[in-house]
């Protein structure tokens, strides 16, 4: 598996060691005869995550291909222009997966989709409720006041 960034606006800070030593040898095993799915990985592919910052170029960013932070004087101050576009980009992230919702009655799939779908933005808001002028900021992009 793998993350692809951009290095013009992204800075990786550091990258999950997805096992220790041990487990790689739990896996592998001493000959590397071993591989995956394993008991202890059941799955073919390897979890991979990393932690990234906004670099300080992405200030200047005019173009319309950029999130667009909601204006409002009360986050001005709290929130960093970086942290709202970050915040934005987010939603939209979120907001690209939403299901279309047709006038037929739905399917057991496209109300399967809806529910992860509210649960995503759940989840997103629970990860905020330690920042409320983040999570006023979020709650405000997702009722769409722009």
């Amino acid at each position: 598996d793998h993350i692809i960034y951009s290095h013009e606006t992204l800075k990786m800070k550091c990258v999950l060691n997805a096992f220790t030593p041990e487990e790689i040898g739990k896996h592998l095993g001493s000959d590397r005869d071993k591989g995956f799915p394993s008991a202890l990985c059941p799955s073919d592919h390897i979890p991979v995550g990393a932690i990234f910052v906004i670099k300080d170029n992405i200030k200047n960013c005019n173009s319309q291909d950029c999130a667009s932070p909601i204006n409002s004087e009360n986050y001005s101050q709290e929130l960093s222009h970086e942290r709202q576009i970050e915040l934005t980009m987010f939603w939209e992230s979120i907001k690209s997966q939403k299901p279309s919702n047709g006038k037929k009655r739905p399917t057991k799939e496209e109300l399967e989709a809806g529910q992860k779908y509210k649960t995503m933005i759940k989840e997103w808001k629970k990860s905020l409720e330690g920042n409320p002028a983040e999570l006023e900021y979020a709650r405000n992009l997702i009722k769409g006041r722009k």
